[in-house]
């Protein structure tokens, strides 16, 4: 089975509060498909090599939550 190629990395997201708040804050996790606009909370990343694809705070969109299943994520954790 040929590897898969990797994807170009999308834009920016658009930082809507600190990473801080963020990931203090009140959360729930979802998935992918329902997390289109919600804001990213707090983030889990084995280590290492602890390289998130979102950071806590960043307005999830659709570019980055298809490249998160690329990488086999299916679930995100965002704020309530």
């Amino acid at each position: 089975k040929p590897p898969k190629s990797v994807p170009v990395l999308p834009s920016p997201m658009e930082t809507v509060c600190d990473m801080r708040t963020a990931a203090l804050s009140a959360w729930e996790t979802v998935p992918l498909a329902q997390a289109h606009g919600r804001i990213c909370g707090p983030v889990q990343v084995p280590c290492p090599p602890a390289v998130p694809i979102a950071v806590s705070g960043e307005r999830l969109n659709d570019e980055w939550l298809s490249l998160m299943g690329f990488y086999g994520i299916s679930t995100v954790a965002v704020m309530r």
